[in-house]
This record gives structure tokens, sequence and C-alpha cells, in this order.
């Protein structure tokens, strides 16, 4: 089985051991959680706009137990076969959310100064082949955007989940498939009052987002080099210490 082109999401999963990597390219696709399923319902009103009718159909609330609601339902998905299903209130939330991002004017200027959306790039990093999709690029000012839904969009908060979600990393793959390095991030609360916020990454993390990439792909060269083993990352015991907040 070829494993590549390599993504952010399959080499995140690498990050963690080849184990993670092995499960995430060879399972069986699910359907999206509710949390992803509106992320990308939100992405799909901020950068695609005229996507958005014909990929997605609100559900009517009815009781399929009863005769009059299985038909209402056979006749809405017999009118909609190929579009995602979501409920009044996600399709009510999500444009809520939407607007609160378009009234922030640093988010707003972002998206509207794109010269590009959701586009393809691919290519080869550290002798591997990589490729993802950018949420939105200046081609012209050369800034990458990338729009992140999230729980708390305040700095101190954010920062910890471009830490955790390695966000810095995506930074990095993208600014080598695209030759643009300043990378910002729109963060904007999925529950009211759906705050914003917009950062751009430090060359600190874009430094760490680098180092990371090249030591990643290193690693997976070897791990090719060695026929895939599927292996933890973690042997034997390891002493840990407590985070420097709490010392």
């Amino acid at each position: 089985m070829s494993y590549l082109p390599l993504s952010f999401s399959s080499m995140k999963e690498f990050s963690k051991s080849p184990a993670h990597f092995l499960h995430y390219k060879n399972k069986t696709r699910t359907p999206s959680t509710p949390a992803q399923a509106f992320g990308k319902l939100v992405h799909t009103m901020l950068l695609e706009p005229s996507e958005v009718a014909a990929r997605y159909a609100v559900a009517p609330k009815v009781n399929r137990a009863t005769t009059l609601g299985k038909q209402a339902w056979e006749r809405f998905t017999f009118e909609n076969p190929s579009k995602e299903h979501v409920t009044a209130d996600m399709m009510a939330t999500a444009q809520e959310t939407r607007d609160a991002v378009m009234r922030h004017e640093e988010a707003a200027d972002l998206i509207a100064g794109a010269t590009h959306y959701e586009l393809h790039v691919e290519g080869e990093i550290h002798g591997l082949d990589f490729h993802g999709y950018v949420d939105a690029l200046d081609g012209e000012q050369g800034i990458l955007t990338d729009l992140k839904t999230c729980q708390d969009h305040s700095a101190s908060a954010f920062s910890r989940t471009v830490a955790q979600n390695k966000y810095y990393l995506q930074a990095a793959i993208y600014e080598a498939l695209t030759g643009h390095s300043i990378y910002h991030l729109i963060a904007v609360e999925s529950s009211a009052p759906h705050c914003v916020g917009v950062y751009q990454l430090s060359d600190q993390y874009m430094d760490a987002g680098r180092y990371e990439l090249e030591s990643l792909c290193k690693s997976f060269r070897e791990w090719l080099d060695r026929g895939t083993p599927e292996e933890s990352s973690a042997t034997g015991v390891t002493l840990i210490y407590p985070p420097s907040w709490m010392l």
C-alpha cells in the first residue's frame, strides 16, 4: 500500500507513532462528528458561499415513526439525494458564526482579500510527496489564512490550541507547498456570542513548524526503509514531569 502523498492530518498522526499513522490511513472513513460537520458548514459559508445551497439541505423536523413523518422524510431525501443534511438549529448557528466573522474587520479583510479559496496544493517536501487544502490565499500579499472554529478565541487559550493541534506544523507544510510564510489564523467560537480573534504565527512558531516538519520527514523516510512496521513511539518506562505552569 502506498502511503503517499502525505498531508497535515496524516503527518500529525505519524508524530504520535507509526501505529497511529497506519490506523489513520487504513481505517474506514466514518461520518463527521457534529463539531467537524459544523466547522465544514461554516467554512463553506465563509469561503465558498455560492456552494451552500448545492451542498446542504435543512432537514424537516418530522416523526419518522409515523406514516406522515415517514412520507415527508422520504420526499425530502428524494429531493436532496446528494446534499448533506443539517438541522435548522445548526444552519442558524452557522449563519450566526459566519456573520460574527464578517463583522470582525481584520477577519473580513483577510477573507475578502484572498485570491484563492480552498486551494488544493501539492508538491515535494524533504523528498516526500505532500498535498493539502489552503482555506484562503492572498497570492499578491503572500498571506495564508486558515479558519478554525474553537471553544475559546482568546490569545492565551488559542495559543494552547495551536500547540496542541500542531497548527504550526500545518503552517510549515503550507509554506513549503506555496512558498508563502505569512500565516494567519481566524479563530471563531462555535457557540454564542461567537467571539473572533485573528492571529499571525510568530517567527518562533514558524521555526518550530519547519524544524518539526523536517524531523518528521526524516523519521518517516527511515520508517519506510524499515518496512513500515506497526509500532509505538513509546518504549520502556519514561519519567514525566509537571508542566511549567504548575512549578
